[in-house]
């Protein structure tokens, strides 16, 4: 029987995936971890239940010997400050949130430092990640802090990674970070000098921590590097020291122009209250004064008494009539006109005319006397 080729081809392929699922299978069920694929915390071999020693590197970046040299570092800082410091490898972190995270569950799982203490330090590399954690405890942070370890890695290890020099980048880390808590125990100079890329070329120096020019590279370049992480670091907190200053001054300006404002507005509140009630106080002695001035013309009105014509006295009409005719009298004589006379002057004759109270008629003689 022979196969067409394209079927053949089909079969071989469907063969090849067989195997391949077969193979699978197996590695997952013996536990050997897929090359290049996730890594959780319990995948991490534990460095002090494996060999008793602080260095657990997954990923081979580490050369025996050098290994072997920052395992004894590590042990004799540990015996003089009992500072514990653990140095991980891991291919990636994948099954974790982020790097962070893992970093955290597994130096909380490890229980890396003194329990009474709490001054543990691990530094956590992650090549699939391309990323570096420096896990601390709360003791470490009374002589470390946050931004100490930051300045470190930025200045001590990112600088090596970046030319791919990890080994030098692991070391001049942990180096470092225990020169920062510390700065006591000495470094060998074997060890120091594997910290930098060359202890030979200055050139290939991250420009942060290369020497200046005119400067001699001291005997031991990690510790200069050390220390000029430090110095960076002190000179970053004294900057934001000052810029917190700046901004607790500004503070206090806007504090003290918001209390001037306030003082002001009240001020000028208590004027207009014044104000205010001598103008009410003025209007009320007004009003008192008018009231009381109403009051006494309206006493003075009331006192005056108006007398009907019913209660005056009657007048005897004999004597309005006589009253009448001595106002008529007087009126007339007050017109009286005098006529000239004859020049012999024997006799005269008199006649009175002029306007009075009666309308002009004559008498005829009647009428009588009498003497008194």
């Amino acid at each position: 029987m022979v196969l067409h080729p394209s079927r053949w081809r089909s079969q071989s392929i469907s063969s090849v995936g067989l195997l391949l699922s077969v193979l699978l299978g197996l590695m997952l069920s013996v536990g050997v971890p897929w090359p290049g694929g996730a890594v959780s915390v319990d995948d991490v071999p534990n460095p002090r239940q494996t060999y008793g020693g602080w260095i657990s590197d997954s990923v081979d970046w580490l050369t025996p010997p050098h290994e072997a040299q920052l395992n004894d570092f590590l042990t004799t800082l540990e015996a003089e400050t009992t500072i514990e410091m653990a140095v991980v490898t891991v291919a990636n972190t994948q099954p974790s949130a982020t790097p962070k995270d893992f970093t955290t569950t597994l130096f909380n799982q490890w229980g890396i430092g003194k329990v009474e203490t709490n001054n543990g330090i691990l530094m956590m590399v992650s090549q699939g990640d391309r990323r570096v954690e420096v896990e601390i405890g709360h003791g470490i942070t009374e002589v470390m802090s946050n931004r100490d370890v930051q300045n470190i890695v930025d200045t001590a290890i990112i600088p090596a990674f970046k030319h791919e020099k990890y080994e030098q980048g692991i070391i001049s880390g942990a180096i470092a970070l225990s020169q920062a808590v510390a700065p006591e125990i000495a470094v060998p100079a074997s060890l120091a000098e594997l910290a930098l890329w060359d202890a030979n070329v200055n050139s290939e120096l991250p420009s942060a921590v290369a020497p200046a020019q005119g400067q001699s590279t001291p005997e031991s370049p990690a510790l200069w590097l050390t220390e000029q992480g430090i110095r960076e670091a002190k000179q970053e907190e004294q900057r934001q020291q000052r810029r917190a200053e700046k901004r607790e001054a500004e503070r206090q300006a806007r504090t003290s122009r918001a209390a001037e404002d306030r003082y002001y507005r009240q001020q000028r509140q208590v004027r207009l209250t014044r104000y205010l009630g001598w103008v009410v106080i003025g209007s009320a002695i007004a009003l008192l004064w008018y009231s009381y001035f109403h009051w006494r013309f309206d006493q003075g009105h009331q006192q005056v008494r108006v007398v009907p014509l019913s209660d005056r006295p009657q007048i005897n009409p004999l004597e309005q009539a006589i009253n009448e005719h001595h106002r008529a009298t007087l009126r007339s004589l007050s017109t009286i006109t005098i006529v000239g006379s004859s020049s012999s002057g024997s006799s005269s004759s008199g006649d009175y005319s002029g306007g009075s109270d009666f309308g002009g008629g004559s008498s005829g003689g009647d009428g009588g006397g009498g003497d008194w």
